[in-house]
């Protein structure tokens, strides 16, 4: 093979690579989601060379789903709380994330109506990375969102942890008496 058809070759194989990683790119992102474009799909690079994380925060779950590129599930069914707002973390670029490269994490902060204070977070990351420690905090099995989940009473608030098939769900809230304990059960298990 002469030298010109060698670099042509090489060309040729580089564009199906980057055909190749286009196509999965659309065919692993989720129907109907729009994901971030231009400046919002980089994070910084340290002195290092390695990716900083990079925290934002949204006013609606559409756009925190977007910086990500992925569904994160939340509870649908939040009674009289109120969504104040969706904070954002992410390990990497969004193009590495997409492709499986790097953590990211959704918290989802409600408040009661006229009030900024959040009573309740719920956090979904992901890939799943295991339960937290409760320390010496009173521990309870319930179900939420149909999965097994720990209840831990620690001396301040309530946590509440499960994971599915791909996240991590971490919630934290100033609902703790025994009546907003089912109150509380009863928005997360509208998690989807």
């Amino acid at each position: 093979m002469s030298g010109s058809g060698l670099v042509l070759a090489m060309l040729g194989g580089a564009l199906a690579i980057g055909l190749l990683a286009l196509a999965a790119f659309f065919l692993t992102r989720e129907d109907n989601l729009l994901c971030v474009e231009g400046e919002l799909q980089d994070n910084r690079v340290g002195p290092d060379g390695l990716f900083l994380p990079r925290t934002e925060s949204f006013a609606t779950v559409e756009e925190a789903q977007a910086f990500v590129c992925r569904r994160g599930p939340h509870p649908r069914n939040t009674g009289d709380l109120v969504l104040r707002d969706v904070a954002v973390v992410r390990t990497t670029n969004l193009g590495r994330l997409v492709e499986g490269d790097g953590r990211s994490a959704l918290t989802f902060h409600y408040t009661e109506p006229g009030s900024d204070q959040p009573v309740l977070s719920v956090q979904a990351s992901f890939p799943s990375q295991g339960a937290p420690d409760f320390g010496d905090a009173s521990i309870e099995q319930v179900r939420v969102a149909g999965n097994e989940a720990t209840l831990a009473r620690p001396e301040q608030g309530v946590f509440v942890y499960w994971t599915d098939d791909s996240f991590d769900f971490a919630v934290s809230s100033t609902l703790a008496d025994p009546q907003q304990q089912g109150e509380l059960l009863q928005i997360l298990d509208s998690t989807r």
